[in-house]
């Protein structure tokens, strides 16, 4: 299970060794995010369902890590526990706000998505697992924003969503190279 070929992905590219958010993104890009989150933003709960649906439906071989969330019937579709499900993604699209909310300094966000890393470390989430994630958020902004999802917006979020997850990535990292010491 490799990076998504032929698309952006967080895996690719040179990793930037910055806590700085500012470090991934134009001010272009930071001024488009912040003004499609207050359109994102009122509906978190319906954005964030909408791409942990989209997560679960298009890469099934994902839904062992949510089954918290979800059954699959014997004829392959799902039944959801909605409200686990819509807690769960409040507080993901929670995150993504204190990101959106800290585009200048984010050096405390650093901590949190590093700490957040070495939690879901031990959920066996992998590293491939996020080109996935972009993928499905990708989906969830375009549902929400509309025709404004255009590819400048896209690849604004890109950026934002880029920052994240190598954020989160260093912290599994952390938390694997503890786990095999110990």
């Amino acid at each position: 299970m490799g990076a998504i070929q032929g698309k952006q992905s967080v895996l690719k590219g040179v990793i930037k060794n910055s806590e700085q958010i500012s470090s991934f993104l134009t001010e272009r890009q930071k001024q488009l995010v912040k003004e499609s989150w207050t359109i994102v933003a009122q509906d978190l709960v319906g954005t964030g369902t909408c791409v942990f649906k989209r997560l679960i439906t298009k890469y099934p071989e994902l839904s062992k890590l949510f089954k918290k969330f979800m059954t699959l019937r014997d004829d392959g579709k799902y039944d959801w526990d909605l409200d686990g499900l819509q807690r769960h993604a409040n507080l993901v699209m929670q995150g993504l706000e204190a990101a959106i909310d800290n585009l200048d300094d984010s050096r405390v966000l650093s901590l949190i998505l590093n700490d957040l890393g070495r939690k879901h470390a031990r959920y066996q989430v992998q590293e491939d697992m996020f080109d996935k994630l972009w993928d499905a958020l990708r989906f969830g902004l375009k549902q929400a924003l509309g025709d404004q999802f255009n590819r400048e917006m896209s690849d604004a979020w890109f950026a934002v969503f880029k920052f994240i997850s190598r954020q989160i990535i260093t912290g599994m990292r952390q938390q694997r190279s503890i786990s095999n010491h110990i």
